[in-house]
């Protein structure tokens, strides 16, 4: 038991280490867009919760805004509205509740929208002063004079063809998250939610009949949608993922074999060993040798 335990919290922190990683490499990526662009921006997953953003901080109007309570609601509001848009699939400029111009554009793989970037808080050289009194119109029950006319100045002016420019450096940066596997996708549709299905359980025992109820959907809809996609069974499926996150930790850990079969959900070690020879080739500990070498 101290065994299995140990292995868990073990896997658990590599696991946890990796998304780490994960969320430094996008502020990164985020910190050099700004860096190249001198705008803010921001990234999304999928249900439209913030993953990452750089500045930390709006600028000072927005900040003064969001201290206000219903300020505070009027953005997030706005940016779900926002979201809510690109999650069509394509990328979308809008005005804020404050009259800032945004931007907004989904990050899309074969399996739907994994996430969205978000840049903004703009105003537009173009008929500046026809901005400057609808932001001061829209503001006046949240902003006093004095408070918009001191806030005012630190919301970026940029012209149209600038705004272009960075919206296609936005496009470059989301074509590098998704080949990079940045982001986790959320998967779409009942094969998507098969493999999610996979990837979260594969450390536990469960039945087709559990993955179905699971999932709302009869144990044969599950078995044809899933043969026809990989032309393998659920339990090929996820064999195959066991295995492949037992090799993850025969590179990355000092786990013996016999935790780490323990650690992907199988308590067989003999059966483990056979398992994992018959779909990689060579049994663990040959492989773990050869990747030493």
């Amino acid at each position: 038991i101290i065994s299995i335990n140990y292995s868990i919290k073990l896997y658990f922190y590599h696991f946890i280490m990796k998304v780490l990683s994960e969320n430094e490499n996008l502020l990164k990526l985020l910190k050099d867009f700004y860096t190249v662009t001198g705008q803010r921006i921001g990234i999304f997953d999928s249900d439209f919760n913030i993953i990452a953003e750089y500045p930390k901080l709006c600028c000072d109007f927005c900040e003064c805004i969001r201290e206000n309570k219903n300020g505070y609601k009027a953005c997030m509001d706005s940016d779900r509205a926002l979201l809510s848009e690109a999650s069509k699939g394509q990328t979308v400029r809008a005005r804020c509740h404050a009259g800032l111009l945004e931007v907004c554009a989904p990050i899309k793989d074969d399996m739907g929208i994994s996430g969205y970037f978000m840049f903004g808080q703009i105003m537009l050289n173009d008929d500046y002063e026809k901005q400057l009194s609808d932001i001061e119109n829209l503001t006046k029950n949240i902003l006093s004079k004095t408070d918009f006319s001191k806030k005012i100045t630190s919301v970026r002016t940029i012209s149209t063809d600038y705004l272009s420019s960075v919206e296609n450096i936005m496009t470059a940066c989301i074509s590098y998250v998704y080949l990079n596997r940045m982001l986790s996708v959320k998967k779409k549709g009942l094969w998507g939610q098969i493999n999610y299905y996979i990837d979260r359980n594969y450390t536990n025992n469960f039945s087709l009949e559990d993955m179905a109820k699971d999932l709302d959907v009869s144990v044969s809809s599950i078995c044809k949608i899933t043969k026809a996609k990989s032309g393998k069974t659920v339990h090929q499926l996820l064999n195959n993922k066991r295995i492949s996150k037992a090799k993850e930790l025969l590179n990355s850990s000092n786990l013996n074999i016999n935790e780490i079969s323990l650690v992907v959900g199988i308590s067989d070690y003999n059966y483990f060993t056979k398992l994992f020879k018959k779909i990689v080739g060579v049994t663990p500990s040959d492989y773990r040798k050869d990747t030493l070498l």
